[in-house]
């Protein structure tokens, strides 16, 4: 299931129940600039170990912008081992940082 700006209102009893009946529910954030810029290099470096990759990543959430959130939902039964549902949700949100947001230039301005 897809939620958007649209149908954020009438989906949001699905999410709601899809949550409260997960008994497993994995998040996946897509954040922005994570890829970019000359300190990409620093994100990926396969000889760190999982706490020092850890603590690089962590600070990504601060400095960009989350544009979608991935959730699947793990439900299990007597009947079968567990079904699974995914909602892609997808958000614009203002960055958490401590800098002002930038004013896009004119051009670059996309109409409402």
């Amino acid at each position: 299931m897809e939620v958007t700006r649209t149908n954020f209102k009438d989906s949001l009893s699905t999410v709601y129940s899809a949550i409260e009946e997960a008994d497993f529910l994995a998040i996946d954030g897509e954040f922005s600039g994570i890829s970019d810029g000359p300190n990409v290099s620093a994100l990926t470096n396969g000889l760190d170990t999982p706490e020092e990759r850890y603590m690089k990543l962590k600070s990504i959430p601060w400095t960009s912008c989350c544009f979608s959130l991935d959730c699947v939902r793990s439900h299990m039964t007597r009947q079968s081992p567990s079904t699974s549902s995914r909602l892609l949700i997808f958000i614009y949100s203002q960055s958490r940082s401590t800098e002002p947001p930038q004013t896009p230039s004119s051009s670059a301005r996309v109409p409402a």
